[in-house]
């Protein structure tokens, strides 16, 4: 790859050893390794051959707490849809014929995503219970009062597949999670046993960075005996001058070509720029004994709030816009380098407000009712919005045309509504992205039944499951994998009974028995 003996010997060991990796690196002082895009001409021919052929798309979920009432969500002008044939719960509305604002969390500043944008109505969990806050929603079940102990969030199905990963794939890591709220941080999980498995969530931007940008080895942090460099020496000069002699070496291969040199460029300047933002927001890195796992707890604070949130002393925050801004550019860096393919992004309630926020005024409490609580939640969802027009502005150097072209980006919420109970019945559900050619996208899609009915003030619709299938499935984890995974008829759960509120009625999911293993139709294609 480069000049330098030790670049020959990592190239050496990539190329024999892992015969169809396509990943590259450089290496530099202190055992520092970064990772680098794919760059073709200067892969194997047999490695080559396989890239070229293959498509890789990427997932980003993120979820939310506390719930939205479905009319701060969903437009607000619902009239002239039009209906799937033989479909009478798929009724769909082109976006672009919706004028200004959709609705009040779903602003006028969402118009230049609506191309790759869906607003999805009426999908309802099927697990028999209808109410209470919900930790298992990405995996189509219901944990209110109990476990689940059984079934697998999307994620963790995702990291696992071997139609997201074939065998010889290499990445900086299969699935790569994050929270900001410790109230958040299970809401992935896998089960065995019994019992239910919480996947390892990350914190910070300082953490992110390191677990996919910056891969320091060889070193311990602070005390005695240390091999090598401390992370906090490290980190006190920018990654790309630590291995600056191998790139310079790399730029001069006469293999590489002009359009990989774009690619490299434009991924060095963007890690440059990135540390650099990241070391401003970071002041004093979180205490951590490697470089890829935040040590600080999360515990009661002095005015009774459980959880400590970033803007609190043990994150070292200075601004929480700034906090999501990085998280963003990393993320855009990661999937433009095939760093991971599954990202899992817990995300809590914030108020409107872009320098701090505010540890209450949440959830019953919140400062103007309905309209308060919808605020706290515009912020996370305006920012996903931001990702995405991270990724539709760049191009994927693997598939051609942008990121977002190549990758499913969902909003997800533990609670159908703020108001009305905590029901399950209508889910807030936003998508960004095509999903590599298997999303259709562009619409406000109303899966509630037809004819409509009246249940606790919502309107129930099919199994909210179906959507999460068809995002495995735009994936490339098939309907016979995903079914594995639930409470033994198939993903997540399905009752096909409703006995709540007063209101029963035993068939009132069956006519989704025989379908309800299949993706959501019209989203999926």
């Amino acid at each position: 790859m480069g000049k330098s003996k030790k670049t020959k010997k990592i190239s050496k060991e990539v190329v024999d050893n892992r015969l169809f990796s396509r990943r590259q690196f450089l290496i530099g002082a202190g055992h520092t390794m970064l990772t680098l895009p794919p760059l073709l001409s200067l892969m194997p021919r047999e490695v080559l051959a396989q890239v070229t052929g293959s498509k890789v798309t990427r997932y980003i979920g993120m979820v939310g707490i506390l719930g939205i009432d479905p009319y701060q969500f969903f437009p607000v002008d619902q009239n002239g849809l039009s209906f799937v044939s033989g479909q009478k719960d798929i009724g769909y509305k082109s976006l672009s014929q919706i004028s200004g604002s959709i609705s009040n969390i779903i602003d006028s500043s969402f118009t230049d995503l609506y191309p790759y944008m869906n607003l999805i109505q009426g999908l309802s969990m099927t697990g028999g219970l209808y109410q209470g806050h919900n930790s298992s929603i990405m995996a189509g079940t219901h944990s209110q009062l109990r476990g689940p102990n059984f079934g697998r969030t999307i994620d963790v199905v995702l990291e696992k597949s071997s139609g997201v990963y074939k065998s010889t794939d290499v990445v900086a890591k299969k699935a790569v999670r994050f929270h900001d709220h410790d109230h958040t941080k299970g809401m992935s999980w896998d089960a065995a046993g019994g019992s239910r498995i919480v996947s390892q969530s990350l914190q910070g931007d300082w953490s992110l960075f390191n677990l996919l940008l910056s891969n320091l080895t060889g070193g311990t942090v602070g005390g005695g005996g240390s091999t090598g460099p401390t992370q906090g020496q490290l980190n006190k000069k920018l990654v790309v001058d630590q291995v600056y002699t191998d790139l310079k070496a790399l730029e001069s291969n006469s293999r590489i070509s002009s359009y990989d040199k774009q690619i490299l460029d434009r991924y060095i300047t963007g890690i440059t720029d990135l540390q650099k933002k990241v070391a401003v927001n970071n002041p004093v890195p979180p205490p951590s004994a490697t470089c890829s796992k935040p040590t600080m707890a999360l515990e009661q604070n002095a005015v009774g709030n459980p959880y400590k949130f970033p803007w609190d002393a043990p994150w070292g925050i200075n601004d929480i816009n700034k906090l999501y801004d990085n998280y963003i550019e990393i993320l855009r860096i990661a999937a433009m380098c095939d760093l991971s393919r599954v990202f899992h992004w817990a995300n809590s309630v914030w108020v409107n407000s872009y320098g701090k926020g505010d540890s209450s005024g949440l959830h019953h409490d919140a400062v103007g009712g309905s309209d308060g609580a919808a605020a706290g939640q515009k912020f996370g969802i305006k920012k996903l919005a931001d990702l995405a027009r991270a990724f539709k502005s760049t191009p994927d150097p693997i598939n051609g045309g942008n990121l977002l072209d190549n990758s499913i980006i969902i909003y997800a919420n533990e609670l159908g509504d703020w108001t009305q109970g905590h029901n399950v019945f209508n889910m807030p559900t936003l998508t960004f992205g095509k999903g590599g050619g298997h999303i259709n996208s562009g619409y406000f899609i109303d899966c509630r039944q037809r004819p409509l009915k009246l249940v606790k003030n919502n309107y129930p619709g099919r199994p909210y499951k179906q959507f999460l299938q068809a995002v495995m499935a735009s994936m490339g984890v098939t309907k016979a994998e995903y079914s594995k995974y639930g409470d033994g008829s198939g993903y997540g759960e399905f009752i096909q009974g409703v006995n709540q509120f007063g209101f029963n009625d035993p068939n009132f999911f069956a006519a989704y028995a025989s379908v309800h293993n299949d993706p959501l139709p019209f989203f999926y294609t």
